[in-house]
Parts: C-alpha cells; sequence; structure tokens
C-alpha cells in the first residue's frame, strides 16, 4: 500500500453536545511524493472538522492533521462512526474512529401565551421541546384548586383531558354548599412522545361555563404540570382573563357615532348638497367645444397606450439547461440551437444562473451565435444568478452555448462539472 492512514485513538466517548478530537496519521511509504486529498463521510460527515482536506506528502514522510467532531445534542445515545475518506496514489482507503455519545435526556417547556384575554374561550399552547438524544414521553395534567376530572368521573362531569377551573371549596366540615364551576380546561392530548431535536405543541382551551355582557373582567389562573419518564417536572402557570362580551367603550363610541351621522345628514341636506348642486350646474355650462375636442383627444391616446401595453413582447415563459463535464486542461461546450425550423420566433433570456457544484476552477462563458455575452472564473462561486433588465435576444436560427476551459477539478472529482440554467420567453 503506497499510503496509509490511521485514525489515533481508536475510539472516544462524550457527552450529548460535547465535542472531541483525533489525529489523522497519515505515511507515504512510497520513494516519491503523494498527493493527499481528505473528505470525511458516514453518519458524522456533517459534524466533522478535518483541518485541511488537501497535502502533499514527501517520499517516506508522516503527517498527523487533526480532526475535530462535534456531534449536535440531537444525535442518538450509542456508538457512532467516524469516518475520513484518503485518495492518495491512485487508491481510496478509509480510516475510522468510534464515538460514543453518552444517553441524555431533558426537556424544556413552556406556555404560549402565559395569560390569554377573551369573552368566550382562552386559546393556548403547551411547547414541549426535547433538549436530549433519547426519546421522552412527558405527561401533562391541569392543576387547580379543585379535584380534576378523573376524581369526579362518578357524577358525570368532563370528557378527558378536561379539567373543572374554580375558587378553593370550602372545607367539609362547614357543610357549604359546593363553589360553583365557573371554567373548565382542556388539553387536546395528556401524553405524547417527542423525539430527540423535535418539537410538540399541544393546544389547551380554557372555556368559562357562562359569558357575560357587562362587568369587570374574571381571571381563571390554572397549572399545567408535566412530568418525563425519567422523573423531569415542569410545573407551568396561566391565566385566562374573561372580559365581557361587550366592551365598555362600545356603548359611548355609538352614541358618538349616532351623533356624528347626525350632524352629517344635517351638513348634507342643509350646505353640501346645495352648494355640489350649484357648482356642478356652473361647470357644465362652462365646457365648450373645444374642451370636448381635448377630452376625446386624450381618451384617444389613452386607449392606445392601454392596447400597446396589453402586448407582452416577451412571450410564453421557458427554460433549459446546458451541462458540460470537461477533463483537466481540456475545452468542452454544449450547444442549443434555437428554432431551427426558423419559423420566426424569438427567445428573450432574462435570467441565467451558473452552477459550479464541485468547485472546480477554470473559466466558463455563455455564448451566442459563438459570440461571448459573459465570461466568468469559476473559482468564484458555486452558484451565480444574472437577473438582466434587458433581455438577451435570441432570434430564430440562432444558437446559445456554454464552454469551460478547465484548470482543476475540484476536491475528490476527475472532471470539472459546470451547468447553467437559461430562463426567459419565446414569442410566436
Amino acid at each position: 500500500m503506497n499510503v496509509s492512514a490511521v485514525i489515533v485513538p481508536a475510539e472516544a466517548n462524550i457527552v450529548a453536545g460535547g465535542v472531541t478530537t483525533f489525529s489523522l496519521q497519515l505515511h507515504n511509504a512510497t520513494d516519491v511524493g503523494q498527493v493527499a486529498i481528505l473528505a470525511a463521510e458516514g453518519e458524522l460527515a456533517s459534524s466533522t472538522i478535518i483541518q485541511t482536506e488537501r497535502l502533499h506528502l514527501d517520499p517516506h514522510e508522516r503527517f498527523d492533521i487533526p480532526v475535530t467532531v462535534a456531534p449536535p445534542p440531537s444525535v442518538s445515545a450509542g456508538a457512532h462512526e467516524c469516518r475520513i475518506k484518503v485518495i492518495a496514489g491512485g487508491q481510496t482507503l478509509s480510516a475510522v474512529a468510534v464515538v460514543g455519545v453518552a444517553a441524555h435526556n431533558a426537556f424544556v417547556a413552556r406556555l404560549e401565551p402565559v395569560r390569554a384575554r377573551s369573552s368566550k374561550c382562552g386559546r393556548f399552547e403547551v411547547v414541549v421541546e426535547n433538549v436530549g438524544n433519547m426519546a421522552v414521553l412527558v405527561d401533562l395534567t391541569a392543576r387547580t384548586g379543585l379535584p380534576t376530572h378523573e376524581s369526579l368521573s362518578s357524577t358525570g362531569g368532563l370528557a378527558a383531558g378536561s379539567s373543572l377551573l374554580a375558587p378553593p371549596a370550602a372545607p367539609a366540615a362547614l357543610l357549604a354548599p359546593p363553589t360553583p364551576v365557573t371554567a373548565f380546561i382542556e388539553l387536546a392530548l395528556e401524553r405524547v412522545i417527542v423525539e430527540p431535536g423535535a418539537t410538540s405543541r399541544i393546544k389547551l382551551g380554557v372555556t368559562p361555563v357562562q359569558t357575560y355582557w357587562n362587568g369587570d373582567p374574571q381571571t381563571h389562573p390554572f397549572v399545567i404540570d408535566l412530568t418525563g419518564d425519567h422523573g423531569e417536572r415542569v410545573a407551568l402557570d396561566g391565566v385566562y382573563e374573561q372580559i365581557p362580551r361587550m366592551r365598555p367603550w362600545v356603548g359611548a363610541a355609538l352614541a358618538g357615532a349616532l351623533g356624528a351621522l347626525l350632524i352629517w345628514l344635517l351638513a348634507w341636506f342643509f350646505l353640501m348638497r346645495p352648494a355640489i348642486e350649484n357648482i356642478a350646474v356652473e361647470r357644465a355650462s362652462e365646457l365648450d367645444a373645444t374642451q370636448q375636442a381635448e377630452l376625446e383627444r386624450r381618451v384617444e391616446e389613452i386607449q392606445i397606450a392601454a392596447e400597446e401595453a396589453s402586448e407582452l413582447p416577451l412571450g410564453e415563459p421557458t427554460d433549459l439547461r446546458l451541462s458540460i463535464a470537461a477533463a483537466p486542461g481540456a475545452e468542452a461546450s454544449d450547444v442549443f440551437d434555437f428554432d431551427r425550423s426558423g419559423t420566426g420566433r424569438t427567445l428573450s433570456i432574462s435570467d441565467i444562473i451558473f452552477q459550479n457544484p464541485t468547485g472546480a476552477v477554470g473559466t466558463v462563458e455563455f455564448l451566442r451565435d459563438g459570440e461571448v455575452l459573459l465570461q466568468q472564473e469559476m473559482a468564484n462561486f458555486r452558484d451565480l444568478d444574472f437577473s438582466l433588465v434587458a433581455p438577451f435576444r435570441v432570434d430564430s436560427g440562432s444558437s446559445i452555448g456554454l464552454r469551460v476551459v478547465c484548470t482543476s477539478p475540484g476536491p475528490a472529482t476527475g472532471e470539472c462539472q459546470v451547468a447553467a440554467t437559461i430562463v426567459g420567453f419565446v414569442d410566436g
């Protein structure tokens, strides 16, 4: 084997969201220099950072490259492979290390909003977010000063997921009549399973038993208890503020509106209407033949302009894609002949998107009938979008093309892979 690669140490253990560092040891066992291209692959590829992705090894040289692995907090617990692909001397090999991620159970919860105001129903959401790396089972219950629906099931009461809201009841020894129920809350779900990195939203509604037209707001506080399957507990406090169906300002607003309407009617019939009629009669008597002719001329100009504007010169939308794969040091092109039959159609190009997905180095050109319209160095972009204020015009029988001069392919590729997406309109 010309070049060998190994990761040291062979395994490491970290907590969820932690960071660990390895050393990739490369050895050139040949008598000639070798160029090594490195790339992370496998399940931890997106979380692996290699200090360099390309290097030259002298004959019999050994070189250590730092490799940092930082899995996200939501990565599952257990063993995961950190795999580095090495391409050198015409061969491809892999170096592997094992990253052990410890189990972590945790979730956070919040109530949105904490306080809601309404005359008929308060609407909330209980948001549960799994910030660990294992699925979590969460039980939700509503807690108030009175027993919940489970202890009231013998009397009929509420459906599953509901709880009564009422002021605290008097001690039984006092033989006081029970405090009337003022509202009830209802959870859409009483148990949820949240996967790592995911968020669950549970609808929550608080509905008063009775609504009222006027008076002071009434508050209905409640608590939502969340219990995780590993004993985690969270309590969320919320308040539903019930307000009257008729706002205090409605009566004054209606009286003001009626008064304003009455004043406007009096002013219209006794002041504004006679004045407007007199002005209209005077202006109509002043209109002569010259003014009428000028008006007709302007109307005609507007109609002509509207007819011209209604014609869309660009035509129907269309698009096409030109793609090239050129060898290093070579030139390649892709040509599209537009309207070969010569029917007289016109292609108006409004957008050109160059794509260099592999990061190749070279020059790309966009041509019309062999004439260069755009030229770009590929080292400067991966995706490059040209939106043309004045479209490129391609007449019937003409051609458009893409030409590439490949200087150096991208990492881990043997060719310069370049494409262009052309968007425009065809008339006729």
